[in-house]
């Protein structure tokens, strides 16, 4: 069955695979991509539920392992998927994929029995994949899994020792240690290796203080919003934070606008500006900013009263979009919509009313692929993806399914073909593809910057790279052929200083690189030879 229609001039929408066939539904969902391939998941009730895999092709897309139930977030780490998944017989472990069904294997069976180690918060740092897992000898506690040599080591690290549980959450690695939340105390950890020291980092806090810590860098240091531990001492409520050394954190606000509880959440930082939603006596929840220098005071300030008639309706999307704020904000008038904010008042505006008058269009799921932005929003006739390619410009519908629609953030490119998630009457929610014209990703990157040293250039087993540009230290480095295809992401720390990849192992040809931190990317091409 080939369902087709026309959305932007030479694109074309259509139905990659009906998975689960009929009006049944697959529920796809941790869309992931492997170089030329993407892994996902698909639940098919009763049938072939578990990770899969597309190249973009019907012939190309089939089930890598049947999984009962769900399976976990995705982590692409060594050029391998990661994931926790149940086949029945281990309970819910840690495996890995190379997109092949023969290369789908459990990594170790940590828990043995039906229960499982319950592997969660699986994130790259240090060359290593840093997870939660649980055992009855150590409780839920913090894993390391290291690879050398195609030698594959797991080790944990009891922080509570004996069968009490720290409950490692929101795992943030920043300047050369991993940042986490004990879920059990709610206490601030850290693990760093270059001392070799993994424990509580600070008690005097509790960030979050209840649920996510929304921790963000900025100024060469981790920000979060937290209240004292002491509820004596926690008169001013939840405020905003950041780590100093040694162990020390300090607080960043106080009484704002006459408001005890500033509440910040959805830290996002843009250029020299941190934005968040923060509560403001008299205004309700409106966007705010925290900005200053490194070792100076910082001043905290409302950037606009969005809503007079009460909050601003903050949160469901907000991300860092050249050098802008794009996030979803509204008041009775509009509902909530599309707005943009260089962190002025005047530059705080309502780009979009895309669900015209006071309904909101339910603006989701922000995905930056290339140099675009992508969302879901309804403009009255149904969800579908949006893009928006400049924020001074205006949206455009990038997705028209007809009796259906389409919605992130399942949204990957394969050079000039997207695969994403798409619904209508016949099929119901499934996998869908579009190929689009123009420039591939790899011609768009042929602009380079002068900010990227490469040694040797031609390349042939391995790559030095040094930026001159400082970047944040949740920077990741993209290398590209020269089709546009992505064949490897890196998270890199201190781009100032020079790192080398080794055991390359790619075909002759010319490459690019991109190092992008969602404010500003550096761009550089080299050469392979044999």
């Amino acid at each position: 069955m080939i369902i087709a229609c026309c959305t932007i001039t030479g694109q074309n929408a259509e139905l990659l695979k009906d998975i689960n066939p009929g009006t049944g539904s697959s529920f796809i969902s941790y869309m992931t991509q492997l170089g030329d391939k993407v892994i996902f998941q698909a639940i098919v009730p009763g049938a072939d539920s578990g990770p899969w895999v597309t190249d973009g092709t019907a012939e190309g897309t089939f089930l890598l392992r049947k999984m009962t139930g769900q399976i976990g977030q995705m982590t692409v780490f060594k050029n391998l998927v990661y994931f926790s998944g149940d086949d029945g017989i281990h309970g819910q472990e840690l495996w890995q994929t190379d997109g092949t069904t023969e290369g789908t294997i459990m990594v170790k069976d940590i828990f043995p029995g039906i229960y499982g180690s319950k592997p969660g918060e699986l994130t790259v740092f240090n060359d290593a994949l840093f997870f939660s897992g649980n055992h009855p000898d150590y409780g839920e506690e913090l894993y390391v899994l290291h690879v050398t040599d195609n030698e594959t080591v797991i080790g944990i690290y009891d922080i509570t020792e004996g069968p009490q549980s720290t409950k490692p959450g929101w795992l943030y690695p920043a300047y050369g240690k991993l940042y986490f939340v004990g879920r059990e105390n709610r206490y601030l950890y850290y693990h760093d290796p270059t001392k070799g020291i993994t424990g509580i980092y600070n008690d005097g806090v509790k960030p979050g203080p209840t649920g996510n810590p929304y921790f963000a860098e900025y100024n060469c240091s981790v920000y979060f919003p937290a209240i004292e531990a002491d509820i004596f001492e926690a008169k001013l409520g939840v405020q905003l934070w950041k780590v100093l050394t040694d162990g020390y954190v300090v607080r960043l606000t106080e009484i704002f606008s006459d408001n005890v509880d500033l509440k910040p959440r959805h830290l996002t930082r843009v250029g020299d500006k941190l934005f968040f939603s923060g509560s403001t006596a008299s205004f309700g929840d409106e966007l705010c900013v925290y900005t200053g220098e490194v070792y100076a005071p910082g001043i905290t300030y409302m950037v606009k009263n969005i809503n007079p008639s009460g909050d601003g309706n903050l949160g469901g999307f907000i991300t860092a979009f050249k050098d802008r704020l794009i996030f979803s904000a509204g008041d009775a008038t509009t509902g909530v919509e599309l707005w943009v904010s260089d962190g002025t008042e005047t530059g705080t505006r309502l780009i979009r009313d895309i669900y015209p008058g006071p309904v909101s269009s339910g603006i989701v799921s922000p995905v930056i692929i290339g140099d675009t932005l992508y969302f879901s929003a309804d403009d009255g006739t149904g969800s579908e993806l949006w893009r928006l390619i400049n924020p001074d410009g205006q949206p455009e519908k990038f997705t028209n399914i007809p009796d259906g629609g389409a919605w992130g953030p399942e949204l990957v490119r394969i050079g000039k073909t997207f695969i994403f998630s798409a619904s209508n009457k016949a099929t119901g929610t499934e996998l869908w593809k579009m190929s689009v014209s123009g420039a591939t990703a790899a011609e768009k990157l042929i602009s380079e910057t002068e900010d990227i040293i490469v040694y040797p250039n031609p390349v042939t087993d391995h790559i030095t790279i040094q930026c001159t540009d400082q970047f944040s230290n949740r920077a990741s480095i993209s290398f590209y052929n020269s089709e546009g295809v992505k064949i490897m992401t890196k998270t890199i720390g201190n781009t100032l200083a020079p790192f080398c990849i080794k055991n390359l192992n790619w075909s002759p040809g010319l490459y690019f690189l991109r190092i992008e931190d969602g404010s500003k990317q550096a761009v550089k091409k080299f050469i392979v030879t044999e």
